[in-house]
């Protein structure tokens, strides 16, 4: 049924303005999902996504939300009367905190980590980009509390490797050796797979060792990526880019190690933006969706 009075007309999605006034488009990078205009419902005025995310806590969970310096989203659960820190609003949480402070806690955290199946070292460059090779001597993965772990295989699927000093497995044997005699070598500069069985483990970081030669084959830009299954998608839990370009050209060297998700104390605010966007990019004009990045 049609109605007489003028604030029975409200701005669609993407757009504000009061109900019977006149509607603005949202300006880039930010979003609204609703119909209508009211401040106190989340979704009913132009945000950004992490606008809409701190609303959303404020408003269901009466505790404001956070970004961490290291990029994690942390946020109160009432349920569990718990500080979370999570990969997303709603994702698998990274660590948690028993506290019941009215803001987020900068200690006495727990770390809760996910027990990977397979971790896969992929090289982005090479120290020299001609080399012909890439190379390493050694590659070894801890638990949080310093542990070695070891684990079951290591396979080199797209690898070229040369001569049987120089297959993968070499890289999980113990051995550093200052005769090139074992050592891990690949003319197709491929990517490792190393597997931690059936089971999989849960890894606080990682370390590799240079060769007893050729610098220029050492490995300077990789991604390690991370899957809890063989048949699930593989995520990146962690990039180096042009580590050593100038240093770490000690032969027979360790180099790392390097935290896995680490968790970075100190929480502050964030500044809202485009959260979901990549850098310099924003979402349309207008949008209603948060994911309308460009």
């Amino acid at each position: 049924m049609a109605s007489s009075a003028i604030t029975a007309c409200v701005c669609n999605a993407g757009s504000t303005g009061a109900n019977g006034d006149t509607c603005t488009l949202c300006v880039a990078g930010k979003f609204k999902v609703e119909t209508g205009y009211l401040l106190e419902i989340s979704g009913t005025t132009c945000q950004s996504s992490l606008e809409a995310r701190y609303a959303y806590h404020q408003e269901y969970e009466g505790k404001p939300a956070y970004i961490s310096p290291g990029g994690r989203y942390v946020y109160y659960n009432a349920q569990s009367v718990k500080w979370y820190m999570g990969d997303s609003l709603g994702g698998s949480h990274r660590a948690r905190s028993d506290s019941n402070s009215a803001d987020a806690p900068t200690s006495g955290w727990e770390e809760s980590r996910t027990a990977y199946m397979q971790l896969r070292f992929k090289t982005v460059s090479t120290r020299d980009i001609t080399a012909g090779y890439v190379a390493m001597q050694e590659f070894r993965f801890f638990d949080s509390a310093g542990q070695q772990i070891t684990p079951v295989s290591a396979t080199n699927p797209d690898g070229d490797n040369v001569g049987p000093a120089h297959t993968v497995d070499l890289l999980i044997d113990g051995i550093v050796a200052t005769d090139g005699t074992s050592k891990w070598l690949d003319a197709n500069k491929g990517h490792v797979i190393f597997d931690f069985g059936s089971q999989g483990e849960t890894l606080a970081s990682y370390e590799w060792v240079t060769c007893e030669d050729h610098s220029e084959r050492d490995p300077v830009s990789w991604d390690i990526e991370a899957r809890q299954g063989v048949n699930d998608a593989w995520i990146v839990l962690h990039s180096i880019s042009s580590y050593g370009t100038t240093t770490v050209t000690d032969r027979n060297t360790v180099v790392g190690p390097f935290q896995i998700d680490p968790y970075v104390s100190g929480l502050v605010v964030q500044d809202a933006g485009c959260e979901l966007c990549p850098a310099s990019t924003s979402s349309l004009e207008g949008s209603d969706e948060s994911s309308d990045c460009q």
